[in-house]
């Protein structure tokens, strides 16, 4: 059975310094991540350059004590590469570089200079890295460490043996959709542990230089939720499902650090209000981003496609003026609870989804036939923590027609 959720886990803020720049300290991780690059580590003598990659082989450093020998390739995302490598202690870690074809890309839609552009993208990741290292949950793959490289920077991950849910999935995709689902569902209840995590998050800070740090909340949005960002792995005899690559994550209330022209994301997970933002150049979205990404990957497991299939930016849209259709016109045998699971996971009216990803939970839990225990977290209100339900009532007290105006633009 899933384990219930837990509420997050708070930040510890405490401050330092290095090198005279600030650092900022995070739960549960091994080093101090700052916000700002590091002193460039200069490259070693008689690097490998396998496969025409500089990096193989190379070793790297931390912001600490801690090096890493970087093994080969793994991966690539929006933002960066991947790499498997290992400590001094010869315990395996996934390394992430910013991409360097990033960085000409900020130059080039800003019109800035190389340094400029580098500069801004560094800070972006570094905020990156600040954001997933401040997440702990076993659903939720962990950030512990950066560093630079000449002009390379990094973040050091957990590093997670297993399969994508995407390929994990293609064992179920022939059998009966109750054995189907009902692994799946499983899945996707872990998928809401480590998400609730995330949505609930809090930072500590002052209202004033002078006064005593206080935790304010500050959801985290994943923005990047597909079945290649879930690895499926095993823990104690049991399935795990990890959250991966909080890469493009975006604090709810940060000063845009996100670039309009990185192409971030996978263009069938965006939800309307994320993709008119886009069009629009505005932040008019938060959280609930992630549970529409939820509602498409559980339509296109089950189902083999996308609700909308579209293959470009524009035609998306377009499409997003009329609602999804069902996932039984295309698998008629997906039982009808399931059905609708996904449909209110997919309302393009983000009122009308479902408000937090512990309602998902519970309702998944239902198809399943499952007890689930309710803390109070999973009611057709926007039932969160106190602090937090402060936060959105003050949120949508700015502006209470924002999802009527989204659905309006979205149709014009």
């Amino acid at each position: 059975m899933v384990e219930k959720a837990k509420p997050p886990s708070a930040i510890d803020s405490g401050t330092g310094t290095l090198g005279g720049r600030p650092m900022i300290k995070v739960a549960g991780a091994s080093h101090n991540i700052p916000p700002v690059a590091p002193v460039p580590i200069h490259s070693p003598q008689g690097q490998s350059e396998a496969n025409g990659d500089p990096l193989i082989g190379a070793v790297v450093a931390g912001s600490g004590a801690d090096k890493y020998k970087i093994i080969k390739a793994i991966g690539k995302g929006g933002m960066g590469k991947v790499y498997l490598a290992t400590n001094q202690h010869d315990d395996k870690v996934a390394i992430k570089f910013i991409l360097e074809e990033r960085l000409d890309a900020i130059a080039k839609e800003k019109g800035r200079n190389a340094e400029e552009a580098r500069d801004t993208a560094k800070e972006m990741f570094y905020r990156e890295a600040i954001l997933a290292g401040s997440l702990a949950h076993k659903n939720i793959t962990r950030t512990f460490d950066v560093g630079s490289y000449g002009e390379n920077v990094f973040y050091v991950m957990e590093y997670v043996e297993g399969m994508d849910l995407d390929d994990k999935n293609e064992e179920y995709e022939k059998k009966p959709v109750s054995e189907h689902w009902g692994w799946l569902g499983r899945i996707i209840a872990q998928v809401c542990d480590g998400l609730y995590v995330a949505h609930t998050h809090v930072e500590m800070s002052k209202d004033t230089p002078e006064s005593e740090p206080t935790p304010k909340p500050k959801p985290i949005m994943h923005r990047d939720l597909t079945p290649d960002n879930l690895r499926i792995t095993v823990q104690d005899g049991e399935e795990v499902v990890k959250i991966m690559d909080f890469g493009i994550a975006k604090a709810e209330g940060d000063d845009g650090m996100t670039r309009t022209g990185i192409v971030k994301g996978k263009l069938h997970y965006y939800a309307p209000e994320y993709i008119l933002a886009r069009q629009r150049k505005r932040e008019s979205y938060d959280y609930r981003v992630d549970i529409w990404a939820l509602g498409v990957m559980m339509y296109y497991l089950l189902s083999g496609r996308h609700p909308y299939d579209v293959d470009n930016e524009f035609a998306l849209v377009d499409a997003l003026k009329k609602e999804p259709s069902d996932p039984r016109s295309i698998r008629p045998d997906i039982p009808p609870a399931v059905a609708e699971l996904i449909m209110r996971c997919l309302q393009r009216d983000p009122d009308k989804r479902y408000q937090n990803v512990m309602q998902v939970k519970r309702d998944v839990f239902k198809t399943l036939g499952l007890e689930y225990k309710s803390e109070g977290t999973d009611s057709d209100s926007i039932d969160l923590p106190p602090s937090l339900m402060d936060y959105m009532a003050n949120e949508m007290a700015k502006d209470d027609t924002k999802s009527k105006r989204v659905l309006l633009e979205m149709e014009e």
